[in-house]
């Protein structure tokens, strides 16, 4: 067992810097995805280390251990842990974003509201609680990536932007493109997506509505606002954590390969659907519909198969749908 920290770092490539009697680098927790040189910190004569950002602790044999160092049983004697290696919970950083250029009232473009409302958006009451602005053009980042020259910002033309919040603080812009540019939605660089859309104006104790996109919930709202959207279709784990709080849950899918998964290089790529059911603790149930429609591939200008999500449907056919959803272990057996 190598007794010496810096040689110890030394050895395994470890970049740090010295401050008197500490040594400060980045924490050797392998549960901490750790990005800031100065939280962790190991004295050298005591050869004690704790990071003051995840509460882990170690010593110079848990160092060792740690970097793969051959242990003897007369070290193992000769060191007590300060604390047992043990899987943490890591904080999730939620930086604000930071944008350069305006934001501007989609009341005042009539080509902003015809869009707005193709979507879903109907009334001045949704645009008006969820914030809904329209850019012309502006760059935006992360506010702790704001002033770093070497970091592209992101650019935003003729998009709308629909704030995504955590605990009521604007973590994440969804900007939606009006003149069909490409990617048609962008988020900002360095901002965080690990919430629900929608979360913090949902009553838990009814049922809750969970879908894919935004732009899905957008028209959702107008029949069921108690509604959640995940930004994709494979919910992640701090979504699930968020879901496992709700009583009752309807997902209401987009029917196609991204909920009900498919066969890809010879293997299953599990859908939405099933990573629910495999995370959920509780039965959920699912909009499900046998019905499929035709829809024209922009790419091939072939006429595809398809199924059905929210923005496919009617007010009148979301109603239906959530009215008649069908349980997961029901659906299984379909």
């Amino acid at each position: 067992m190598i007794q010496d920290v810096k040689e110890l770092l030394d050895k395994h490539n470890i970049h740090y810097i010295e401050s008197g009697s500490s040594i400060k680098c980045l924490c050797l927790n392998p549960m901490h995805n750790d990005k800031h040189i100065g939280s962790f910190s190991i004295d050298k004569e005591k050869k004690l280390a704790y990071c003051f950002s995840c509460g882990f602790s170690a010593n110079i044999y848990t160092l060792n251990k740690l970097l793969g160092e051959s242990i003897s049983n007369s070290d193992f004697h000769s060191y007590k842990f300060t604390r047992p290696l043990r899987p943490i919970e890591r904080k999730i950083e939620y930086p604000n974003p930071k944008i350069i250029g305006k934001l501007l009232n989609p009341f005042e473009n009539t080509q902003v509201m015809d869009f707005l409302n193709s979507i879903g958006i109907y009334s001045e009451e949704f645009i008006r609680q969820y914030d809904i602005t329209y850019t012309n053009y502006s760059e935006m980042i992360a506010e702790n990536l704001y002033g770093d020259s070497d970091t592209e910002y992101t650019k935003m033309k003729d998009r709308i932007c629909i704030p995504i919040r955590h605990n009521n603080q604007i973590i994440n812009y969804e900007c939606r493109t009006v003149i069909n540019e490409i990617p048609k939605i962008k988020y900002v660089k360095g901002c965080s997506m690990q919430t629900l859309f929608n979360f913090e104006n949902i009553d838990t104790s009814k049922t809750v509505v969970l879908t894919e996109s935004v732009k899905n919930l957008c028209k959702i709202w107008n029949v069921y606002p108690n509604v959640v959207a995940m930004f994709h279709a494979i919910p992640s784990d701090v979504q699930i954590k968020m879901l496992n709080q709700c009583d009752n849950l309807i997902f209401f899918a987009d029917n196609d390969a991204g909920s009900f998964g498919e066969i890809k290089d010879g293997k299953l790529k599990k859908g939405g659907i099933q990573a629910l059911a495999d995370n959920y603790k509780k039965d959920f149930r699912v909009c499900y519909d046998k019905r499929t429609y035709w829809k024209r591939n922009p790419e091939t200008g072939l006429n595809e198969r398809k199924g059905f999500d929210a923005n496919d449907c009617t007010l009148d056919e979301i109603e239906n749908h959530i009215s008649k959803a069908v349980s997961y272990k029901l659906l299984v057996k379909i």
